[in-house]
C-alpha cells in the first residue's frame, strides 16, 4: 500500500487522494459544494464505492436517482454511467477498485465545460 497525500482543485470542490495499491484500489475523499454536480460519467477500467460521510448527496446510477446521507453507500460496476450531485456540501469517501486513472474518465456531459472523452 502507497500512502498519497494530494489535493485536487475541481470546479465542484475538491479530491484528496489518500492511499492506493496501483491496479487494486484506490482512496479518494471528494468534498462536494452544495449544488454543484460532477459529470455524467463511466469507467472501464474501474469499479467504484461511494460512501456518504458528510451531507446529502443525489447519486445518478444508471437510470436510477438515489439519495444518500450519511452512512449510505452505493456501488458502480465498471461501465455504469454515474454522476453525484451535491444537495448539501458533502464529503464522499471513494473506494476504486481496479486500475485507478483519471484518463479512465469517460465523459458524457459536464456542466464546466470539460471535453467528454
Amino acid at each position: 500500500m502507497k500512502s498519497l497525500n494530494t489535493t485536487v482543485k475541481k470546479p465542484w470542490g475538491q479530491f484528496d487522494d489518500l492511499a492506493e495499491k496501483k491496479g487494486k484500489w484506490h482512496l479518494k475523499a471528494l468534498k462536494i459544494k452544495k449544488g454543484h454536480r460532477l459529470s455524467l460519467q463511466k469507467h472501464k477500467k474501474r469499479s467504484e464505492l461511494w460512501i456518504v460521510a458528510e451531507g446529502k448527496i443525489k447519486a445518478q446510477c444508471g437510470s436510477k436517482i438515489y439519495i444518500l446521507f450519511p452512512p449510505k453507500n452505493i456501488f458502480i460496476k465498471k461501465n455504469m454511467i454515474h454522476r453525484m450531485y451535491a444537495l448539501l456540501d458533502s464529503v464522499v469517501i471513494e473506494v476504486s477498485f481496479g486500475l485507478h486513472q483519471e484518463k479512465d474518465i469517460l465523459r458524457l456531459e459536464d456542466d464546466y465545460g470539460r471535453n467528454p472523452r
